[in-house]
């Protein structure tokens, strides 16, 4: 996880490529599979949504 990490921070190929992160709670990554966000936007709104754990890493690309 740690290099995965490191490398969507820190690396020009990721950033110019459109890789990015967002850490979602339970309830948002099981919306994500069942196909409840149309757009990346969606997702990271939900992602702020509510207090919940964030403890699941989602990892997109534009």
């Amino acid at each position: 996880m740690d290099k995965v990490l490191r490398f969507i921070d820190n690396n020009d190929w990721a950033d110019k490529n459109g890789f990015e992160k967002v850490f979602v709670s339970h309830e948002v990554l099981q919306r994500l599979f069942k196909g409840k966000f149309k757009t990346l936007q969606e997702l990271n709104e939900a992602s702020f949504e509510n207090d919940q754990e964030k403890k699941y890493l989602v990892v997109t690309s534009r």
